[in-house]
């Protein structure tokens, strides 16, 4: 809840059940109030996101705050939320600090590939490992970081001759240390709305290889700003993968233009400029 001044006040729900029946209500109570719902979860691919009490309830807010142009394309194909959108993608730098990232180190002889997420089944590191299982001609090695529900199940899928190759890491504390030697970054998810950990790797000039899902396409620019892996299996990673191993020495261009591409678009004042242009939209 923000005071904009002037007795004028603003409140900026997520989207469930709970903040909507909150913000309705207490939007309701005053004629100088305005409500934001501001998503943050990857919409359904094939149906409805929201059940349609809550699409209707969200749809009487004074706007649709989205992580991307293709975040609201997504949660607006199968229902209706409304017509008024903003767009405000999330920050994990400040422009200051992105003003004094060094460039990154050659890669190494042996590309150390780096996956960071919560350990859950569809963040696929399996399927990692198998698109990886079929390149054991080409020089990688891999280390997954996190920790999660599924990781024992997961880990104990890897294939003992790659023990080698592959180190589960897990829990660590925070991006650094994750990304400290990281030479590409992979974020093989099938289901993300705007995955931060492609913004921290953009941070450090590391170059993302990434699951086209929701905000992703936006984040790399369409392939121009990283690796964007449209088929989302074993065979669509094993060939992006194996064409990146080959093609190392386009490695530190792909990771500069996703540095340029996150200190253009993605810092933190970039985030507090478009929740501010939305504000102010949300009372002309």
């Amino acid at each position: 809840m923000v005071d904009v001044g002037a007795g004028r006040s603003i409140v900026i729900s997520g989207d469930t059940n709970t903040e909507t029946g909150f913000a309705t209500g207490w939007r309701a109570a005053g004629r100088d109030r305005r409500w934001l719902v501001a998503a943050h979860i990857p919409p359904n691919e094939d149906r409805a996101t929201y059940s349609a009490p809550l699409a209707a309830a969200m749809r009487r807010a004074d706007g649709f705050i989205a992580l991307s142009p293709r975040h609201w394309a997504e949660a607006t194909a199968y229902q209706n939320l409304g017509s008024r959108m903003f767009f405000a993608p999330n920050g994990v730098s400040t422009r200051a600090e992105v003003a004094s990232v060094p460039a990154r180190p050659p890669v190494a002889e042996v590309p150390h590939l780096v996956m960071l997420s919560r350990i859950v089944r569809h963040k696929n590191p399996h399927l990692l490992i198998e698109a990886l299982d079929g390149l054991r001609h080409l020089p990688w090695r891999l280390s997954i970081f996190g920790d999660g529900p599924d990781r024992a199940e997961l880990e104990a899928g890897t294939p003992a001759d790659l023990a080698g190759r592959v180190s589960w890491r897990g829990w660590v504390a925070g991006p650094g240390p994750a990304l400290a030697d990281c030479d590409l970054l992979c974020v093989p998810s099938g289901s993300e709305a705007f995955p931060l950990v492609i913004l921290e790797a953009m941070a450090r000039r590391i170059p993302v290889a990434a699951s086209a899902v929701c905000s992703v396409p936006d984040l790399l620019d369409g392939g121009r700003a990283g690796i964007l892996v449209d088929d989302i299996s074993v065979a669509g990673w094993r060939s992006a993968l194996a064409a990146a191993i080959g093609a190392v020495s386009g490695w530190k261009e792909i990771g500069d233009k996703g540095f340029e591409r996150m200190a253009d678009n993605y810092t933190v004042e970039a985030m507090a400029d478009a929740y501010e242009d939305a504000i102010a939209a949300a009372f002309e």
